[in-house]
């Protein structure tokens, strides 16, 4: 189990440890990251830290807003389907990638989209 951070230890590291294969993976791809964007480790948890920082309003910081608070919120709840003159409960979303637009489609509009020989994107 990882410890708290001691504000008054003699050094100022950060040291990231993986301590699960997810957390290999992370570590890993992270690298990779900074490899394939020509940056160091430093720079881009720089960048996350400083992030966080103005998420916390930090310095002086407010408590009362912890991280979680600031999470992406989910996506918007499907209703209706889209298509003109179609009243269907939506069931899925997908983006019609020649005019890249995001339509709402119910289970009948779902299958034609699937079947058809324009191009979709389905998002679930």
């Amino acid at each position: 189990m990882p410890r708290q951070p001691d504000i008054k230890n003699k050094t100022n590291r950060l040291v990231f440890i993986p301590l699960s294969k997810d957390d290999e993976r992370i570590s890993i791809e992270f690298k990779a990251l900074c490899n394939q964007d020509g940056v160091t480790i430093h720079d881009l948890l720089m960048e996350g830290i400083e992030h966080i920082f103005k998420v916390h309003h930090w310095p002086p910081g407010n408590p009362q807003l912890t991280l979680t608070n600031y999470q992406v919120k989910p996506s918007k709840v499907l209703s209706k389907c889209e298509f003109s003159g179609c009243k269907g409960e939506a069931v899925a979303s997908g983006v019609f990638l020649p005019k890249n637009k995001e339509y709402r489609l119910c289970s009948r509009h779902l299958v034609e989209a699937k079947n058809s020989r324009k191009v979709w994107e389905l998002k679930n």
